[in-house]
């Protein structure tokens, strides 16, 4: 009887381990310096467009003036060495610029804390060059959005804080989505605070899903404002 007993404080010691190490381990992974959503007392969200800009952008940048939205670009830096008069016209016309790495690496949240820091800070020298305000290069998004503790640390020694969404389109890929399969990904970040993701990439839907999207919003009486806008109001 003895022995059982000592077994079995044995196992629910072993248990407590093994749930704290579980936790710990957790936590490391996923730094505490993400936007974690949380429900905001306005009606408001946020578009965030990543990886321009593009051979699209043109095209979304017509779109969303054509519907009244400002938007906030999560760009890569090597594609606004190349187009910078997409980005200059995109912070011209209202939208934000964020940062998005230099090379979208899709090593970035193992390559190391230097690593990630240069990528950072190459692309903000760049949104730095363009005109981007300094509030919104605080902003920045993990490739893919994975955060590793190295890519937390280095956002955090450059002061920027690192976004997540509450839905995403899932258009970031070379298969096609549809705009009503877009719609539909994208519905559940409808709510108030929600972040939601779509991309700007040759050949997916970002031009054609700006109106049906807006028209969903609306009648949610949700409106439209910048990431920055967005993140002060939950602030305050």
């Amino acid at each position: 009887m003895l022995l059982s007993y000592s077994l079995l404080i044995g196992f629910w010691f072993l248990g407590a381990a093994l749930c704290a190490s579980i936790a710990i381990t957790a936590t490391r992974t996923v730094p505490r310096l993400m936007a974690i959503w949380r429900a905001v007392p306005v009606a408001k969200i946020a578009l965030t467009i990543d990886d321009g800009p593009s051979a699209a952008s043109a095209e979304l940048l017509d779109a969303l003036k054509t519907h009244g939205v400002p938007a906030t670009f999560f760009c890569i830096g090597a594609r606004l060495e190349a187009a910078p008069a997409l980005a200059k016209r995109a912070l011209g016309e209202g939208h934000e610029l964020c940062n998005h790495t230099f090379s979208h690496s899709r090593r970035f949240a193992v390559r190391g804390e230097i690593f990630a820091r240069e990528e950072l800070l190459r692309a903000d020298a760049l949104l730095a060059a363009l005109g981007a305000s300094h509030a919104s290069r605080r902003y920045a998004r993990a490739v893919a959005g994975i955060v590793s503790p190295p890519v937390g640390r280095a956002a955090k020694s450059l002061g920027m804080r690192l976004v997540h969404w509450t839905a995403t389109a899932r258009d970031g890929g070379p298969v096609r989505v549809s705009v009503g399969r877009a719609l539909k990904r994208l519905r559940p970040g409808l709510v108030p605070g929600g972040i939601l993701v779509i991309h700007d990439r040759p050949g997916q839907p970002a031009a054609a899903l700006i109106g049906p999207l807006v028209a969903e919003a609306k009648a949610r009486g949700l409106s439209f404002v910048t990431l920055s806008e967005l993140l002060s109001d939950r602030a305050a």
